[in-house]
């Protein structure tokens, strides 16, 4: 697996950008300098898009170094690419996208209870008080829809899940919010099954940059997400559905558990034409 660094950032003045083109080419960074996009009055646009080798002493000493572009808000985010290996023999993907269709993604309409999850951060676990509330038709039209976070699938998909026999999951119907004639089927897939911990090597349980964005009480928060890592032998207690049993912060206020699925999920899904290029399938790292 590589880690690489992907850094945009935008300098709105001709006088800067010659000193951040000088801090990149000392750091030894290999790219194109950007042309000036100047706007009607005289407003000047140069926009950056970096990726960098993901060296944790190397970025920090980069963002010091650029401190002057916008106030010093400079961010980053992590990229991983895995090795043919890691993509064929990992027993568990995470999905973090299900395409680029804004369809695909809603908010429940139904209510909440939060329960405290860490007194340090204040974040919270979300909990559903019923069943999921959303507009169903939508749930017809692609099959597979997040909301929330949550997998809601089709009675389409249902059935094909019965008939392929899978794993570790209840179905809980999901109630239409809108009007009653556009009302479908549709169903909350709830992993029943529970991994293991994880098996997380020093190098990333010791990432500065990580540790310095996580809560150190609960461990969550940041945007640097690494892979799940696990041992070897977790393919003896995986399921076709799966949660983790570490949770993940979705934002300031929430922690989440996330899914996992398993290889033949994924290998059914593509095989039968319910993805495309945009899903995103993340492998777990075997240890």
């Amino acid at each position: 697996m590589k880690k690489t660094a992907v850094m945009k950032f935008t300098v709105e003045s001709l006088e800067l950008k010659p000193r951040v083109d000088r801090v990149l080419k000392d750091f030894g960074i290999s790219y194109s300098p950007p042309e000036p996009f100047i706007i009607k009055g005289g407003y000047v646009v140069i926009d950056y898009d970096l990726r960098i080798p993901y060296e944790p002493a190397i970025l920090e000493s980069l963002m010091t170094k650029l401190s002057f572009v916008e106030d010093g808000e400079l961010d980053f985010r992590l990229v991983f690419q895995f090795t043919e290996h890691e993509l064929t023999t990992s027993p568990l993907f995470r999905v973090p996208s299900i395409g680029n269709i804004e369809q695909r993604y809603t908010t429940n309409k139904g209510r909440y209870q939060i329960k405290p999850f860490c007194d340090i951060c204040g974040r919270a676990i979300y909990e559903k008080v019923g069943a999921l509330k959303i507009n169903t038709a939508n749930v017809e039209k692609q099959n597979f829809v997040y909301v929330d976070s949550r997998l809601v699938i089709s009675e389409k998909i249902a059935s094909l899940f019965n008939e392929w026999e899978l794993t570790g999951y209840q179905l809980e119907q999901v109630e239409h919010y809108g009007e009653r004639a556009k009302k479908r089927n549709a169903y909350e897939v709830i992993p029943t099954n529970i991994l293991p911990s994880q098996k997380i090597p020093d190098e990333i349980k010791n990432d500065p940059i990580a540790r310095k964005l996580k809560c150190p009480a609960c461990g969550t928060g940041g945007h640097l997400i690494f892979p799940y890592h696990y041992s070897k032998n977790v393919s003896e207690v995986i399921a076709d559905f799966n949660y983790s049993l570490e949770f993940q912060a979705v934002s300031e206020k929430r922690v989440k558990r996330n899914m996992l699925i398993s290889r033949k999920v994924k290998e059914l899904l593509i095989e039968s034409g319910f993805t495309d290029e945009e899903w995103d399938f993340e492998p777990v790292i075997l240890i």
